[in-house]
């Protein structure tokens, strides 16, 4: 069930502009960010857009939901990738190493992925950060891999307030 609201949440955010057949730009836009602190029951939720230097597709919204009894974020995105298409939905569950009244950090270190990821939810400042640093360089399969764009560099982003796609779309 929490995934089917994941999906539905990013789908339908990204897909409003998509179902005309000459899309308006200025008529559909990506949900504003939220940043959702439920300290008293354990949740935090957040939603916004990954933005930063060499961000793929800089239209697309993310949401995260957190849950401190089980120490897991689920995690959602999903971009506009062309003239009225969109990239797959992706879906990850995301391990919470440190939950504190300043900050959540969850933490992607995967030992065969070619990244190792870390987002810090700010408490305080309610502000979203999204770290990606080359992993696992020996292996072949990650050689000059970097997730985003160009030869492996630690790359640092933000999630916030959506791009205006009729200002920043990526070219149709």
């Amino acid at each position: 069930m929490r995934h089917a609201v994941l999906i539905i949440t990013a789908a339908a955010a990204v897909m409003s502009g998509c179902n005309n057949s000459k899309p308006d730009l200025e008529k559909w836009s990506l949900p504003d960010f939220q940043f959702s602190d439920y300290s008293g029951n354990g949740m935090l939720f957040v939603t916004g857009t990954l933005k930063g230097r060499d961000v793929g597709y800089p239209v697309n919204t993310w949401n995260i939901q957190c849950f401190r009894e089980q120490m897991i974020c689920h995690v959602a995105s999903i971009s506009k990738i062309g003239k009225r298409q969109l990239g797959d939905l992706w879906l990850d569950d995301w391990t919470v190493t440190s939950w504190t009244d300043n900050a959540v950090i969850l933490d992607q270190n995967d030992p065969t992925s070619c990244a190792h990821n870390i987002i810090v939810l700010n408490r305080i400042a309610k502000a979203v950060s999204y770290t990606s640093t080359p992993a696992n360089q020996d292996k072949n399969y990650c050689k000059g891999y970097n997730k985003f764009a160009g030869p492996p560099s630690n790359e640092k982003w933000e999630i916030g307030q959506p791009v205006k796609p009729w200002e920043k779309a990526p070219s149709d």
